[in-house]
């Protein structure tokens, strides 16, 4: 995300997909966390009065050299939210690049990248 936030800022070709880019970064930054965890940690509990999920994860410390448990609380409507989120930012993700694909590559070469799915 770093990289292509610089290339928005950077690539003066992009600057009609500035804005565009970076407000599907900024969507994607704001679930990333719950990403995380729910895709690379484990349940450790749940708290069925505050309908709760506890995650923990193994995560590298500040100097990058051992790895540190790392525990996290999400409630549920958070989980389904973001995962609601997610799939509309696919979306958007998807008519981003088409967008890109159309500005910079021509149709013949767009073909050739694509070819059709034979069933």
């Amino acid at each position: 995300m770093k990289f292509l936030r610089l290339c928005f800022k950077k690539i003066s070709r992009l600057d009609p997909y500035a804005s565009d880019g970076i407000a599907l970064l900024n969507r994607i930054e704001n679930i990333k966390d719950t990403r995380h965890m729910v895709v690379h940690g484990c349940v450790r509990s749940y708290d069925e009065k505050e309908h709760t999920f506890q995650f923990c994860r193994l995560d590298l410390d500040k100097t990058k050299t051992m790895q540190l448990v790392k525990n996290l609380d999400f409630p549920v409507r958070k989980i389904l939210d973001d995962s609601g989120e997610a799939m509309r930012i696919g979306s958007s993700a998807l008519n981003f690049a088409e967008r890109l694909l159309e500005a910079f590559i021509t149709e013949d070469k767009r073909q050739n990248l694509f070819p059709p799915i034979r069933t």
